[in-house]
């Protein structure tokens, strides 16, 4: 799954991929097709934060949004996001 990236130091934007198992994918295909975004950052701390909002990039209150440590349990954290995000936009 693609998601839009904001690099330190200064938040320049670059595409990155999060694999996903299929059914998580999915759910992310679907809410993409339906104008939400995906979007993460590595914050100053050296934790993540992960968001899901309706609009284009920059836009929008977010309807799921989380932050954690960057490492190995990043991917069922971004899972969990991606399900809640889905229970939501219902």
């Amino acid at each position: 799954m693609n998601w839009t990236q904001y690099c330190l130091p200064n938040g320049r934007k670059k595409q990155t991929t999060i694999d996903l198992d299929l059914a998580d994918e999915a759910m992310a295909t679907e809410l993409v097709d339906r104008g939400y975004v995906f979007e993460c950052e590595i914050l100053r701390t050296g934790d993540v934060s992960f968001t899901c909002h309706l609009g284009s990039d920059e836009e929008g209150v977010p309807i799921a949004e989380v932050i954690t440590e960057n490492g190995p349990g990043v991917r069922e954290v971004v899972a969990a996001l991606v399900r809640y995000a889905m229970r939501v936009a219902r």
